[in-house]
């Protein structure tokens, strides 16, 4: 704990430090911003101290924090097996900013809304302008844009907000349904936007996109890479006992006696209590329901369209997206089927019941169901396959 305690004061100092560093004021005749290609490399330097900070403390926290399945981690103990050898080291996490696994979640997601509303209506390519007045009048006498990477970056993330606000808000395209946009920069050193954007209709546009006038402050530090509306709520999917749980050797009998629940293992809590949620499919749950992330429970929504007939329930346009299972995991994979079929289960032994007779397996449930007796849901998993592959 102290060394991670220490792990943290020496990120924060770092990060303030390349803050206060990179300061621009006018008692220190704006030193910094003169010095162009040395302030790249200093910038460069500081960039890569706070990565570096970043990824160490992902790598001294691997040692405390590992992951196994729950049903594993029970039967090692209860063997006294060594808790120093159990588990899986947790890699780069997908909240890591640009590693492959964020890259492949947001594609995921991204793939989530032409499975529900195909193929976008609009590929909108937004460029920066080293040119525009908004970066031309914060340089300093002699200076270039490609002195100023700080102005350029700042400048363009303020119109990129303008410019959404106009595609969403003022629909000038028409009635937006839901947009995604990634940034990325040019090898010029130039950032551009590429914008997905899905209609209701369209609406001509009337009048000059920009007002004529603008104001930009120039005080944002940082901003996302990307960007999307509206959310798209992971769903986990996993056997009896077979969640994943994140323990530590001082958790370990604590995480044992109370695991705690998953986006599904809640849903069958919420379906014995909620008389609404057993109306509702695995998938549909999201925009009735946010889970709640520290208490591991989902809780009704308190702003949306309200439901006819259902007093204190109200409808967002959230979206869900049920991991993928591979078919070669088989029981996990029916499960998954399952769950997009059967509305209000509250246990795993509710899924496996068909007209009062329960199966031994998930294979035998989908049988019963009628889910397996042509090849519907191979194509359904190939179209699913070639959307998620597909560069459209």
């Amino acid at each position: 704990m102290a060394e991670q305690t220490q792990v943290h004061r020496e990120q924060a100092g770092i990060n303030a430090a390349a803050v206060r560093s990179a300061e621009t004021a006018e008692s220190t005749q704006q030193r910094l911003p003169r010095c162009r290609k040395l302030l790249f490399q200093f910038e460069v330097d500081m960039y890569a101290k706070i990565k570096t900070e970043r990824l160490s403390f992902i790598r001294h926290n691997q040692t405390r924090l590992r992951a196994d399945d729950y049903i594993y981690l029970h039967d090692a103990v209860a063997d006294d097996r060594n808790a120093n050898r159990l588990g899986n080291m947790v890699i780069l996490p997908s909240s890591f900013t640009s590693c492959p696994r964020y890259m492949h979640e947001r594609t995921q997601d991204a793939m989530t809304y032409v499975r529900h509303y195909c193929r976008p209506d609009l590929f909108i390519t937004f460029t920066c302008n080293s040119k525009w007045d908004e970066i031309s009048n914060e340089l300093l006498p002699g200076q270039q844009s490609y002195d100023r990477h700080d102005v350029v970056a700042r400048v363009f993330h303020l119109k990129l907000k303008q410019l959404m606000d106009y595609i969403t808000t003022g629909a000038i395209f028409g009635a937006v349904r839901c947009h995604i946009y990634t940034i990325e920069w040019q090898k010029r050193g130039l950032p551009n936007a590429h914008i997905l954007t899905w209609l209701w209709f369209h609406v001509p546009s009337t009048g000059s996109m920009w007002p004529a006038k603008q104001w930009f402050t120039l005080h944002e530090r940082r901003f996302p890479i990307h960007a999307r509306h509206p959310t798209v709520q992971h769903l986990s999917v996993h056997l009896e006992n077979g969640q994943r749980v994140y323990f530590t050797e001082a958790n370990l009998q604590q995480q044992l006696q109370e695991p705690r629940d998953t986006t599904l293992t809640a849903f069958f809590k919420l379906c014995t209590l909620d008389d609404f949620a057993r109306t509702l499919l695995y998938c549909q749950l999201p925009a009735y329901y946010t889970f709640d992330a520290s208490t591991k429970c989902w809780k009704r929504r308190v702003q949306g369209s309200s439901v006819p007939d259902h007093p204190g329930i109200y409808q967002t346009d959230a979206l869900a997206r049920v991991y993928t299972v591979h078919p070669n995991n088989r029981e996990c994979f029916f499960l998954r089927i399952i769950l997009h079929h059967v509305v209000g289960p509250v246990s795993f032994h509710h899924l496996r019941t068909v007209e009062g007779h329960v199966c031994a397996t998930f294979h035998e449930t989908c049988r019963r169901l009628g889910l397996l007796k042509d090849d519907a849901q191979w194509r359904e998993a190939l179209e699913e396959a070639a959307t998620v592959r597909s560069p459209a």
